[in-house]
């Protein structure tokens, strides 16, 4: 009697003899043997991380922990160790693909190191800081550029302000100002085991927030300064509007932010004495004021102007070359708020991707803005927008000092043309972390 091996009953013999692993092992060693015979290579199976897994059934052939597929996604070489994608939030989606909404959000926040105060402040950052709070107003709030100023104590006498309103001085939020000297003295506050210095700074510090709450109106916005100025004479009515030109409603909300998620440097016991509930309210206001500030154009949801009106939210003339007008400079903070915005309602979902839609569709690409020139030249792979919009269509456009309205650098003054940042990528790293979004995924 001849026994078939392919017979059935005498493979589940073997099976049962030999052992069932034994036998699958027995079975993988000769698939292997015949593929590597048929390619000639059964004596040099290629396996790059010497791993036991030949490369054309390794996931990961260099075996840095990336997968082959993954890293041809991100760029980098599936079979070289020293290659592979940078991750820097750890989360096992490489930076090419992962949209980093904070970072850029963190990277825009503030515009520098504190302005310039690390600069000025030597390496005596607490008597810079205990200075600081000489000049400090009755208000609470501080006077922009200031810098120099601080290296020495207030003398009592000199004006600290640039205005005054009913001969009194007015305190500032344009350009930082107040948001950067209340963040500059908490971290200082953070640092110091002076328990005298960390009183003077806990009460500034306390100061100076109730003054940014003092200075918002009542349909949320904050205007550039506090109180209003008289502006019968010399025209300044744009102060008092609802303004991001200057960053001014973007540092505002940033800073109110901060405190009420104690990120650094609030995450001590600064304002422990604050009333976060009102801190909360005012960030309430702060975003529903964005939200009815940004205008549409042909019913579709765009971006926002330098300044707005308090209660009509039309987009507002400030000085004679700022038109009304939308502008892509100020609107990159403002968008990239409503893109780390926890609370994602309708309304927000829709003023955000309404804002994200409107930069990629008006990027200027292979242009660039010498400001030291005053000219537009071409540079190659460079995405801009211009500075300001016609508030009625994506028309943009330039004005001089004499409020004329004109659509070419040339018919510019040196002065405006070297004197103005007419253009530049302000929403470049907005776009580029947007742009790993799928549409359906944009919530």
């Amino acid at each position: 009697m001849v026994h078939n091996s392919s017979n059935p009953e005498w493979r589940e013999i073997i099976r049962n003899c030999l052992g069932r692993d034994i036998m699958n092992k027995i079975i993988m060693t000769v698939v292997l043997f015949i593929s590597s015979s048929i390619s000639g290579c059964f004596a040099n199976i290629a396996d790059l991380d010497g791993d036991g897994i030949r490369d054309e059934l390794d996931d990961d052939m260099d075996g840095d922990g990336w997968g082959n597929i993954e890293e041809e996604e991100c760029g980098t070489n599936s079979t070289l160790f020293s290659s592979f994608p940078a991750d820097k939030d750890s989360d096992g989606i490489c930076d090419n693909l992962d949209p980093d909404l904070y970072g850029a959000l963190r990277n825009f926040r503030y515009m520098g190191e504190n302005r310039d105060f690390l600069i000025y402040s030597g390496e005596n950052k607490e008597s810079y800081a205990l200075n600081m709070t000489t000049w400090q107003l009755d208000n609470g709030g501080w006077e922009k550029w200031k810098e120099k100023e601080y290296q020495e104590p207030w003398d009592g006498v000199t004006q600290r302000t640039y205005y005054l309103s009913d001969g009194k001085e007015v305190g500032s939020l344009a350009d930082q100002a107040t948001t950067a000297e209340i963040r500059y003295i908490a971290g200082v506050y953070a640092n110091t085991d002076d328990y005298e210095n960390k009183s003077i700074f806990k009460e500034s510090a306390l100061r100076g927030v109730e003054f940014v709450l003092d200075a918002q109106h009542d349909s949320g916005g904050w205007p550039q300064i506090h109180p209003n100025r008289d502006c019968s004479v010399s025209g300044c009515n744009y102060t008092s509007l609802m303004t991001y030109n200057d960053f001014v409603i973007q540092n505002s909300i940033f800073l109110l932010w901060d405190i009420f998620e104690k990120e650094k440097p609030f995450d001590s016991d600064i304002f422990d004495d604050l009333d976060i509930e009102r801190v909360d309210s005012a960030l309430m206001k702060g975003i529903e004021y964005v939200i009815k500030s940004q205008v549409v154009v042909e019913g579709r949801l765009t971006i926002w102007g330098q300044q707005h009106d308090p209660v009509t939210y039309e987009p507002m003339p400030g000085r004679s070359y700022e038109l009304a007008c939308r502008t892509a400079a100020e609107s990159v903070g403002t968008t990239l708020i409503l893109l780390n915005w926890e609370n994602r309602s309708s309304e927000i979902r829709n003023a955000t991707w309404g804002a994200v839609s409107w930069f990629e569709e008006n990027m200027v690409t292979g242009l660039w803005y010498n400001q030291l020139e005053g000219e537009f030249e071409e540079l190659e792979g460079s995405r801009i927008w211009y500075r300001f919009y016609n508030v009625s269509d994506n028309q943009y456009f330039m004005a001089d000092r004499d409020g004329v309205k004109v659509y070419k650098i040339e018919k510019l003054s040196e002065e405006r043309r070297k004197g103005y940042l007419w253009a530049s990528d302000w929403g470049l790293e907005m776009i580029l972390e947007t742009g790993k979004i799928e549409i359906s995924n944009r919530i």
